[in-house]
């Protein structure tokens, strides 16, 4: 139980948290390798109420930090077919629509700290530099800062860990022949729209500052947000230009592989359902992927931030598989 409140209450214990999730996968993979013997099979297949309650803690936070890798407030709006399906899903399981009300984030606990920052990129039309340094100079309103920015890695650490942890589990769903998906289609859609629009408006961001020296980034804006004449204010401007580089490069490298690993474990699950004859959650995973996939196109640009084109060929084939399994399920529900 101790391991469900330590999710439950993130992120008053970031490190441990960390720490956990990597202990979680440790133990999935590890049993994920045994799992051809008597042992490892029977307790894949009969699941207590202990193990559950720590799955769905850590399904929780996987969705909450996806969701949210940044302050609700910077976020992009999601795809209009995403929250139609979301609206529909549930209006029929009678509970309440969240994501087009207020919504309660992470985000909420986490007290402001340290240097003010420019506001990170996510992917918003409002996040260009112009918007940002205006920002960054007006100190008292900053939305950002060297503690937030701390937050973000480490929260996007943690969800690179739990996506581990969730790709060794689709093995053992497989063992319960549950007939369901072992994820939900709208969560882990919506952390896809995420993690991409960040991790590729990051990546733009950091092609901007490498091909636009600091002098050039200072001629360009205003002397009302910088004065050219004082030292100290470009001495102050040249510290925050690194500091925001090394922490984007950091944050939107996890959240690219976040990225890419959120594709290989919509696939994994796709092709785990596709033994199952189960219309109504065929419907629903493909109703909420399919507007991902056409918002995101990983198919033909693949994952932002993975420095790494091999890695970025191989989400854009995953992309591609999915995209496969989701027409494959949509002509199966639609024959019958």
């Amino acid at each position: 139980r101790a391991g469900e409140r330590l999710l439950q209450s993130y992120p008053a214990d970031t490190d441990l948290a960390l720490k956990f999730l990597e202990t979680l996968y440790l133990t999935y993979s590890s049993l994920k390798k045994s799992a051809g013997s008597v042992l490892v099979g029977n307790l894949l297949a009969h699941v207590d109420e202990p193990l559950m309650a720590l799955e769905r803690s850590l399904l929780s936070i996987t969705y909450n930090l996806s969701a949210f890798p940044f302050p609700n407030e910077l976020l992009p709006p999601l795809p209009i077919g995403l929250i139609n399906v979301e609206k529909i899903h549930a209006s029929q399981m009678k509970t309440v629509a969240t994501s087009l009300s207020v919504v309660s984030t992470w985000w909420d606990k986490v007290s402001d700290s340290g240097a003010p920052l420019p506001t990170p990129p996510t992917g918003s039309s409002d996040a260009g530099a112009l918007q940002r340094y205006n920002t960054y100079n007006n100190r008292a309103g900053s939305t950002f800062s060297e503690g937030r920015y701390q937050h973000a890695v480490k929260a996007a650490q943690c969800l690179d860990v739990a996506f581990m942890v969730l790709l060794s589990r689709v093995a053992f769903v497989a063992k319960r022949n549950t007939g369901t998906f072992s994820v939900d289609a709208v969560a882990i859609a919506k952390g896809l729209c995420r993690c991409s629009d960040a991790s590729r408006a990051i990546e733009d961001r950091l092609a901007s500052m490498k091909s636009h020296p600091e002098e050039d980034i200072t001629t360009l804006l205003s002397s009302s947000i910088v004065n050219p004449n004082s030292q100290g204010d470009q001495r102050l401007l040249s510290q925050s230009l690194q500091l925001e580089k090394e922490y984007l490069v950091e944050v939107g490298s996890c959240l690219g592989h976040c990225a890419e690993k959120l594709i290989s474990l919509a696939l994994q699950d796709a092709r785990r359902m596709s033994e199952y004859e189960n219309d109504q959650e065929w419907a629903y995973f493909v109703g909420a992927m399919t507007p991902a996939l056409d918002h995101t196109q990983v198919e033909s640009k693949g994952v932002g931030c993975l420095f790494d084109d091999t890695i970025t060929e191989a989400s854009k084939l995953n992309a591609q598989a999915l995209r496969q399994e989701l027409e494959k399920m949509k002509a199966n529900f639609l024959r019958q």
